[in-house]
């Protein structure tokens, strides 16, 4: 029998990776007080994954106390496999795991899990490193992880033939700042209007009113499905979901598209991710995540803004609220190293790109867009050489 002793802290993923990429059969979790919340995640994690979990407590500081209940383990479990993952804990906890099981047994196989690089390094007199592999987790899991439920998670709409009408509709509106902005405030007066009772059925899209590059917009969006013809030339919006392609959606479902078409291996890909967690309050708090996906054991998230976030020569207050926003929901709901990305038609201030650095939030902006694709090959998705 396969068994892993893991000592309980904030980040969840460092014990999580080990035990689903070795198939361990039973998990031995070494918790304090002021860890019982990830705890408890933890071991309804494992037992949903058909894993075996037994519970010991001990003090986060309390050296001699961890060095007893480290002894009732090996007691209890001498007949097992077992191996110390010593990554998280406190100093105090870890050190007395690391005496107890390596000086009186000396047979105890020790890990730590370098997430960072996504490598398993195993400890004592001959070390060795291993790489994880480049998924172990699903969005999903990962969500888990961190205490997220995933509600939903939204396919593109259409096949791939619809991915090259979004890759046109981006080219158009990524140089054309005037017109995205005709075109979302075109869209969000006929959802105020709707929400009054004041609208007709549909949304009409008129090419003249929207200026240059109408005519080839509504063409678009006519080409891909999204709208239906309508009288002297407008592209009528059908539906809920038409609207919100056409106020912004359609940069989701284009970053979405990129990130597909890159192929990487075994990557878990969702868009449009609504997620719910229980906060501070009674009510359960919900976000949405625009473009997710894991990816060498990290969750990747991607904010798609075609509104502007700075003011034209000023610092404005939305380029600074979008990328907190971002920075804070990226480490809830993929812990310390997740990676976050800002997709924004539009360009930012300087002081927002300098508070992106930062922040350390990857920021693509304006035509940038339109090489997604390359940026993502030159860093997230970076082909490593094997060893």
């Amino acid at each position: 029998m396969k068994a892993h002793i893991c000592l309980v802290s904030e980040q969840l993923l460092p014990n999580v990776l080990p035990v689903i990429h070795e198939k361990v059969d039973h998990v031995i979790l070494l918790t304090t007080s002021q860890m019982v919340g990830k705890c408890e995640l933890l071991q309804r994690f494992f037992t949903e994954r058909g894993k075996k979990v037994s519970v010991y407590t001990t003090e986060a500081y309390d050296f001699a106390a961890t060095l007893e209940v480290c002894s009732k383990v090996l007691k209890e479990f001498s007949d097992a496999e077992l191996t110390l993952n010593v990554t998280g804990g406190t100093k105090i906890v870890a050190l007395a795991a690391w005496q107890q099981c390596w000086l009186s047994s000396g047979t105890i196989r020790i890990i730590y899990v370098d997430t960072n690089s996504n490598r398993l390094l195993e400890l004592g007199d001959e070390p060795v490193s291993h790489p994880l592999p480049d998924n172990v987790l699903s969005v999903k899991e990962h969500l888990l992880c961190c205490g997220k439920k995933m509600l939903s998670g939204d396919a593109p709409w259409g096949e791939k033939s619809h991915r090259k009408v979004t890759a046109e509709l981006c080219s158009l509106l990524a140089g054309k700042p005037e017109l995205l902005r005709k075109l979302n405030g075109l869209v969000s007066k006929y959802d105020e209007d709707l929400k009054k009772k004041k609208a007709p059925p549909y949304c009409a899209v008129e090419a003249e009113l929207l200026g240059e590059g109408g005519k080839q917009l509504c063409a678009l969006l006519l080409k891909g499905g999204i709208a239906t013809p309508g009288v002297n030339g407008t592209a009528n919006l059908n539906n809920e979901k038409s609207r919100f392609y056409a106020k912004g959606g359609w940069l989701e479902e284009y970053v979405y598209g990129v990130v597909a078409d890159e192929r990487a291996p075994d990557l878990d890909l969702r868009m449009n991710v609504e997620i719910e967690w229980q906060g501070k309050g009674d009510k359960p708090t919900k976000n949405e995540l625009d473009v997710v996906f894991t990816w060498h054991n990290r969750l990747h998230v991607i904010s798609c803004k075609t509104s502007a976030l700075d003011q034209q020569g000023r610092d404005a207050l939305k380029g600074k609220g979008a990328l907190y926003e971002l920075d804070s929901l990226s480490e809830k709901v993929g812990g310390l190293y997740a990676r976050s990305m800002l997709v924004s038609v539009h360009g930012l201030s300087h002081v927002s790109l300098e508070r992106a650095r930062n922040l350390g939030i990857e920021v693509i902006t304006g035509r940038q867009v339109l090489c997604l694709s390359a940026h993502l090959k030159q860093g997230w998705l970076k082909r490593e050489t094997p060893e």
